[in-house]
């Protein structure tokens, strides 16, 4: 291939997706991942936290409250149904139960909840715990879990909460 006719483009973000040359594809845009951890909301649809997505300093406990917690990072309310994949990162550690998952109907009423030590209160088993895949704590929802599930709220303690900068969750796509 003689390079000597290419000349230096220049992209306009968001504009061009792709490029290719006789077929392969020199250049791709990377895809967008939606980070539920910024965009988790409220039970009325707006973003939880005045906007944020997260709160620092409050964990979820297992009827559904909110406590305060030193070193925790909460999120709102998560769609996720059957079907679904949710993944976490960083992912959870250390065994304790502190880190959390807890379930809800489409009513924003606690199902309930499962602590990364394995620990389930009220419908949950321990079915719902995550497992940790290529450094990432995922748990796919399927025929052994309750159907009626419409939301997930998290809770992380084993991250840098000082901002929750470091807080990733995704639907139905991988964390790279």
């Amino acid at each position: 291939m003689d390079f000597s006719t290419v000349k230096a483009l220049s992209i306009k973000e968001g504009i061009v997706k792709k490029i290719e040359c006789n077929g392969i594809t020199i250049w791709q845009e990377a895809p967008s991942v939606k980070n539920w951890a910024r965009c988790s909301i409220n039970q009325d649809g707006t973003v939880y936290n005045n906007g944020q997505g997260y709160k620092v300093g409050y964990r979820i406990r297992s009827g559904g409250a909110e406590a305060t917690e030193t070193y925790a990072v909460c999120t709102g309310f998560i769609p996720l149904k059957n079907g679904d994949t949710l993944r976490i990162y960083p992912p959870f550690s250390g065994l304790n139960t502190e880190n959390a998952i807890n379930f809800y109907k489409s009513d924003f009423t606690v199902f309930g909840q499962i602590t990364d030590m394995g620990t389930a209160y009220g419908s949950c088993t321990s079915a719902y715990r995550t497992t940790v895949i290529n450094g990432i704590s995922t748990l796919t929802l399927d025929s052994r879990h309750n159907g009626t599930i419409a939301y997930v709220r998290i809770t992380h303690t084993t991250i840098d909460t000082s901002n929750g900068a470091n807080f990733i969750i995704t639907i139905n796509q991988e964390i790279v």
